[in-house]
């Protein structure tokens, strides 16, 4: 049986017309395509998760994605920079605390541009608002839709209480705390998480728990110090 790489989210959710979700294969993160033109995050770049033919598997074409938004600049994130910046040049928006790592991760020049908290990041009807959130990275965002509560979450929070681990470089579990106990404050309807499966209706209770188990993983970490 051929594995199924996306799922059109607006099939189980009216106000979320125009997104999919790209699953990999492998430790890769998931890949969400918002009305053709903006990508967030764009997996590990093995040959198993290469962008172009899953999209045109989709119906559609990479070169019509015109901007690519990281959450952060781990390997499984910003692994496929390298052919969506050859095959198409969009525009590589991150945080600047991550853009070492990004340019570190291609042999191609991308058009790297720095994205911080409070910036927007706008395509057809949605309006993301950009939140640092580090504490997996340094430089780890989110980004939120205010007007149907939609969080992207990177690797800051998964569903069912999952955090982003802390033990890589620049990781930190208070600032991973501080994070997602911001996040926790937000009304959040859907997430959509750079792992797992998104939860699509009554997310808050999944981040509330997150909050939890973020402090929980401070408590246990500080043992062994």
């Amino acid at each position: 049986m051929k594995l199924r790489r996306f799922k059109y989210l607006g099939d189980i959710k009216e106000e979320l017309q125009g997104i999919y979700l790209i699953k990999g294969v492998g430790l890769t993160s998931n890949i969400y395509l918002i009305h053709d033109r903006l990508m967030v995050d764009t997996g590990n770049g093995e040959p198993i998760n290469r962008i172009a033919p899953i999209l045109a598997g989709m119906g559609k074409n990479i070169r019509d994605v015109e901007r690519v938004v990281l959450t952060h600049s781990h390997f499984d994130h910003v692994g496929g920079v390298e052919e969506i910046a050859y095959m198409a040049d969009p525009e590589i928006m991150a945080h600047p605390l991550e853009h070492s790592e990004v340019k570190a991760s291609t042999h191609v020049e991308v058009n790297l541009i720095p994205i911080r908290e409070g910036d927007r990041v706008s395509v057809d009807g949605y309006n993301f608002r950009v939140l640092h959130t580090p504490g997996h990275s340094i430089g780890s965002i989110c980004l939120y839709e205010d007007g149907i509560s939609l969080l992207i979450s990177g690797d800051t929070v998964f569903p069912y209480g999952g955090v982003g681990r802390v033990d890589l470089p620049t990781g930190d579990p208070d600032a991973l705390i501080a994070s997602v106990r911001r996040i926790a404050e937000l009304r959040v309807r859907h997430l959509l998480p750079g792992h797992e499966d998104p939860i699509l209706g009554d997310a808050s209770n999944h981040i509330a728990y997150s909050l939890k188990n973020a402090v929980g993983l401070k408590d246990y970490l500080s043992r062994f110090r």
